[in-house]
Formats: C-alpha cells, sequence, structure tokens
C-alpha cells in the first residue's frame, strides 16, 4: 500500500517533492514520526512542523540529508488547557504560513489538533494531499484536563470526522 501512495505522489509531483509532517509536540523526536520521515525520505524532501512547546528545542534541525524539523515556538505547559486554548490558533495560523511557503505535495497530520491545518490547506490548495493519522485515542487522553462537554464533543468528533 506505501509503494503504492508513493508511486501515485511521484506521479503526480513535478519539481515538487516535499512532504510535511505536523505534530503538536516538539519532536524530541517522536520515533513513530522519525521512522516515516526516513522511509519517505528515500524518494521526498520531508519537513516536520513540531510545536516547541517548552521553548528548549531548536528551531530548525536537519535529522538526515532529506528531513528538516521546523519547530515553532509557542511556550504552551502541556497540564495548562486555558494556555492550551489561546496558543493552539497561533500555532495554527504560523503552520498554515510555513505550509504556504513550503508548498508541499502532502501534509500528514499526526495528532488530532493538527488537522485543522491539514484541511485549511487543502481549501487553500486543493492539488495538496492530507493524510491524517492519529496515534492515539484523543477523548481519553484529555479527559483529566478539560471540561467534561469538551470531552464528550472530541469523543464525537473522534468517532464521526468522515475523512
Amino acid at each position: 500500500m506505501l509503494k503504492y501512495a508513493i508511486n501515485k505522489l511521484k506521479m503526480s509531483s513535478s519539481a515538487n517533492n516535499r512532504v510535511v509532517m505536523i505534530v503538536s509536540n516538539e519532536f524530541a523526536p517522536d520515533i513513530r514520526v522519525l521512522r516515516e520521515a526516513i522511509t519517505l525520505s528515500r524518494w521526498f524532501q520531508v519537513f516536520v512542523i513540531a510545536w516547541n512547546r517548552s521553548g528548549k528545542m531548536a528551531e530548525k534541525e536537519r535529522i538526515k540529508k532529506n528531513i528538516e524539523v521546523l519547530r515553532i515556538k509557542l511556550k504552551t505547559p502541556y497540564a495548562s488547557f486555558s494556555k492550551f486554548t489561546l496558543h493552539l490558533p497561533i500555532f495554527w495560523f504560523l503552520s498554515i504560513l510555513t505550509l504556504i511557503k513550503l508548498k508541499p505535495i502532502l501534509v500528514h497530520c499526526h495528532d488530532l489538533d493538527t488537522l485543522p491545518v491539514g484541511i485549511l490547506m487543502k481549501i487553500l490548495s486543493p492539488k495538496t494531499k492530507v493524510i491524517f493519522d492519529c496515534h492515539e485515542h484523543y477523548p481519553s487522553m484529555i479527559s483529566p484536563y478539560v471540561p467534561k462537554i469538551v470531552e464528550k464533543l472530541v469523543a464525537f468528533l473522534f468517532i464521526c470526522l468522515p475523512l
């Protein structure tokens, strides 16, 4: 399946062979995302947009020849729902600006809270492919930190998102 998807992307891309992954963590590195980036880097230039929530990670980091991490620095503690809620739209906006500059053929959203970035990029650039592949069950993950109504809304969206 991966070979088919890669061949399809290679055929649809001209000179642009950029794939962008978006994560809402600092990519320190996230081993699942790193493994995928290494695999894709055999055929594509891979960028990882990450949220530098501690402010301690490097803004730019080259992992391998074809893999570059671009971190958006917005100090936001993981356990602070109010700061997260305030900073998330800023992260989205800065991620979109980065995507517009990079002009990728594919955007891979690894977290539920990065999916709006992928959807907006698809609207702005209809030829861009978008993949949503989350690794966690968000409703249970956020339940200790958010009001019950938010947990129930996320659970509903998580089950009903038509992707």
